[in-house]
Formats: C-alpha cells, sequence, structure tokens
C-alpha cells in the first residue's frame, strides 16, 4: 500500500522502532472502514486502537429518518422513543441505526399501545435504564481489567484486535440474552405472585427490606490505591451477589459501600442479613445491617415506601456486627434457628416517635 498519505498525516514514521507494528494497526483500520482524518482524531484522543470498535459501535446502514420511514411512523415520534430509551440523536440524518430497529420500534408501539397514558414512558425508562446498567458494568469490567491485560503484552495491532473482539462478544452476549431475560422474567413474577398473596392492594408488594453496609469503609477506602479499592468491592459485589441470591433473596441495588436487598419471607431476609454480617466480619470494615416488614412500592427494580426508610435507618443506628428489626419482623419470624431478641426503642430519622426495636441472631450466638 501506499503509505505516503500516512506519513504525511503524522500517522506513520517509517523509521521507528515500532514502525511494522504501527502498520499493521493502520492497515488493519483503514480495512475497518476508517478515514486518515478519523484516525488522526483518535491519535489525539488516544483511542486508535479503539477505532475500529468506535465504528462497530457508532455506526449502521440507517439513519433515524430511514427508521421512522419504514416503520411508517413519525420521526418526531421515533425520535422521542429513543429519547425514552436513554439514546439521544442529535441529527437524524447520522446513519447509526439497523434494520432490527424498525421491528423494534413495531413491537414497542405494540406492547405499549393498550396502556394506560404515561405507563408506556416509564416503561421505556425503565427499559433503557437497565441497559444502561448492562452497558456501563461492561465498560468497567474492559478498562478495569481488560486493559490492564493489554497494557502488559502485545503491540498495537493486537490491542486493537482484542479491543474489537471483546465489544463483539459483548454485542453477541446481548443477541443472546432472551433466554437469560425468560428466567428473570419468571422469577420475578414467581417472587411479585408471593408477595401478592397477602396484599391487599395491587400496588404494594408485601416485602422485608433490609440494608448492610461496612462500618468504617469511608476512611479505610481513603487509604487505599485505586487497584486496591477496585479489588475490595468487586470483593464486595460478587460475595453479597452470592449470598442473597443462594438464598432466595433479590439484590436491589449497592450504594457504595451498601447493598440493599430484599425477601419474600422475613426469615428469610434474617438470615440473609446475617450472612451477609457473617461474610464480611473479618474486614477492617466491620458490617452492620437493618431489616423491615411491610408494603412497599416497586418500581424500576427498586422499592420504595416507609418500610425501605425504616431498614435504611435501623442499619444507621446497629452498632457494628448487629442486625437489628422492626418489631414486624418479629412478629412474622417463628423459625426456631433464629432469636430476636427485644433491643429497646431508637429514634431515627425521619420517624417522629421512637421505634421498637429486636436484635437478630442465630439461635445459641451470643
Amino acid at each position: 500500500m501506499d503509505t505516503a498519505p500516512l506519513v504525511a498525516a503524522g500517522l506513520y514514521d517509517p523509521d521507528a522502532s515500532d514502525a511494522e507494528d504501527r502498520l499493521g494497526l493502520l492497515r488493519y483500520l483503514l480495512a475497518a472502514g476508517a478515514t486518515i482524518d478519523e484516525m488522526v482524531a483518535s491519535v489525539g484522543s488516544g483511542n486508535l486502537t479503539s477505532l475500529a470498535l468506535d465504528h462497530r459501535l457508532s455506526r449502521g446502514p440507517l439513519a433515524l429518518v430511514d427508521v421512522a420511514q419504514r416503520s411508517g411512523r413519525p420521526l418526531d415520534e421515533v425520535r422521542e422513543t429513543y429519547r425514552l430509551l436513554g439514546v439521544e440523536v442529535s441529527d437524524p440524518t447520522v446513519a447509526m441505526f439497523d434494520d432490527r430497529e424498525v421491528r423494534l420500534l413495531g413491537l414497542l408501539s405494540l406492547a405499549t399501545a393498550s396502556l394506560p397514558e404515561g405507563i408506556s414512558e416509564e416503561i421505556l425508562r425503565s427499559i433503557g435504564s437497565a441497559l444502561s446498567i448492562v452497558a456501563e458494568s461492561e465498560v468497567s469490567v474492559f478498562v478495569g481489567s481488560v486493559e490492564d491485560v493489554l497494557d502488559q503484552q502485545g503491540g498495537q495491532l493486537h490491542r486493537a484486535e482484542l479491543t474489537t473482539a471483546t465489544g463483539e462478544l459483548a454485542l453477541e452476549l446481548g443477541e443472546l440474552m432472551a433466554p437469560l431475560l425468560r428466567h428473570h422474567l419468571w422469577s420475578a413474577i414467581v417472587r411479585q405472585r408471593a408477595a401478592m398473596v397477602t396484599s391487599h392492594d395491587r400496588l404494594d408488594t408485601l416485602l422485608a427490606v433490609g440494608f448492610v453496609d461496612l462500618v468504617g469503609f469511608t476512611s479505610a477506602s481513603a487509604a487505599m490505591g485505586s487497584v486496591e479499592l477496585l479489588a475490595f468491592m468487586q470483593q464486595f459485589h460478587s460475595r453479597t451477589y452470592d449470598v442473597v441470591t443462594t438464598r432466595g433473596g433479590r439484590v436491589i441495588k449497592h450504594i457504595g459501600d451498601e447493598i440493599m436487598f430484599s425477601g419474600i419471607d422475613p426469615a428469610q431476609a434474617c438470615d440473609i442479613g446475617l450472612a451477609l454480617i457473617e461474610a464480611f466480619s473479618e474486614t477492617s470494615s466491620l458490617p452492620r445491617g437493618g431489616l423491615a416488614f411491610g408494603s412497599v412500592i416497586a418500581r424500576h427494580g427498586d422499592l420504595y415506601g416507609t418500610i425501605v426508610n425504616l431498614a435504611s435507618r435501623l442499619a444507621d443506628t446497629a452498632v457494628p456486627g448487629e442486625l437489628l428489626a422492626d418489631t414486624a419482623v418479629a412478629s412474622a419470624v417463628t423459625d426456631g434457628r433464629l432469636e430476636l431478641e427485644p433491643a429497646g426503642r431508637r429514634s431515627l430519622k425521619g420517624f417522629p416517635d421512637p421505634v421498637a426495636v429486636v436484635s437478630v441472631r442465630r439461635a445459641g450466638e451470643r
């Protein structure tokens, strides 16, 4: 190939020690459809080896105007649908979509056509939010692990090829997530039905909600380097997820060094809370937790209501190693493997009157 344009653009120096590897990278990017101007811009931003993947993710055969025309829907309506899904389209003439999205719009319209006003928008936002979390998680894992490997081995061409292959793998995983969604959808339906058995309002769900956090983590993390902190949080997330899910609960979310979880049965939630405390009892940041049982509102995968606030405040007032619960939990638990002992009344932020609480432990433990 004629390397003169690459040399003129400052992309290639035939006398450089890495000239062969650099030329291999540039050929690879040209074959992927990149232009010399795009490569120059990517050098300036430090993303040259990611340019092939950037093309793959940001481009498509159709512009939004094409998607609107093929779906038979007004452009403004299609644009608004993508906005609700978390995809901003600044220029509807830029080709960044594909044929499957015409079908997607049809399915979304069909699925939301009979819903009350405002609910379809809520569903679209929920889908967009969930996909955003998946995407952010994949990117953070790549930056925190794969890029470390790339920095230690191989040249520029190797880095570009592995970066593109990793992105393609993420896209393929996305294509194959339908069976996983089926499993999770069924689990969610089973949990919802169980929670609704004793509910008097279809908008309310009867659940035990728990929080466990690590006392002293803020000061401990200040002394950690980025690698050490990342390793600790990876361990925290993976261990808490395993503890909760293997006991039949659901991880609602992680908030820094705190985990929020739920369980259909209060005894189950007590077991989860104690297991979480036990799992981190030997760390420098000691765990503590709070539980409450009652009606909550479920939206966007999160939970809301007084019970949620109560569980959070109980965790805040517990001492390290302690799991506190409200009296609703105590009244509902009949499992002989658990002991729930009155622990007085606590003044909690946001609650006008002191709240009666119990301390939860495994039977026979002191």
